[in-house]
C-alpha cells in the first residue's frame, strides 16, 4: 500500500496518516514508521499537541518535509497574513518542529507488508499494556 502512495506522489509529494499509539515505542506505532521509512527512505514522527496520537509524515523526495515552513513567521513571511483563523492554526502548528523525530528504517523492526500485518494483534498488545499501567498492574 505505502508502495502504490509513493508511486502516485508527484516529486516532493508528502503523504501524511494520524497513528493512534500510548507512547512512541507502541509496537504498532513502531512497525507502521518503519515501513513507511523503508519504503520512503525515512519519515517524521510528530508526537501530536493532545492525546495519544502521532502523525507520521513521508516525502517523495531524498530530503524531509521542510516543518520549519509551520512556525508563524516563517509562514507570514511566505503569505502576509492570513486572517485570525489561520493565525490560531499556525500557533498550534508551531508545536510541531521541535516534537518530531526523524525515523530511518531498521532492519531489527517489522516491515509491514500486503501478506505479513499483525496490526490487529499489535494493537490488542499495546491496549493490554496501557490498560495495565493505567490499573497500576
Amino acid at each position: 500500500f505505502f508502495e502504490l502512495c509513493r508511486r502516485r506522489l508527484q516529486p516532493g509529494g508528502i503523504f501524511a496518516m494520524n497513528v493512534y499509539a500510548y507512547r512512541p515505542d507502541s509496537p504498532n506505532l513502531t512497525a507502521i514508521e518503519n515501513t513507511l521509512a523503508t519504503v520512503f527512505g525515512r519519515c517524521q514522527r510528530v508526537k501530536q499537541r493532545w492525546g495519544g496520537n502521532f502523525l507520521l509524515i513521508a516525502r517523495n523526495d531524498p530530503a524531509p518535509a521542510d516543518l520549519m515552513r509551520l512556525l508563524p513567521q516563517r509562514a507570514a513571511a511566505r503569505f502576509g497574513d492570513l486572517g485570525d483563523e489561520w493565525n490560531v492554526l499556525l500557533q498550534q502548528a508551531a508545536w510541531i518542529p521541535s516534537h518530531t523525530t526523524l525515523v530511518v528504517p531498521d532492519p531489527t523492526k517489522f516491515v509491514l507488508t500486503d501478506d505479513h500485518s499483525p496490526l490487529e494483534f499489535m494493537t490488542d498488545r499495546f491496549v493490554e499494556r496501557a490498560e495495565a499501567e493505567i490499573l497500576g498492574r
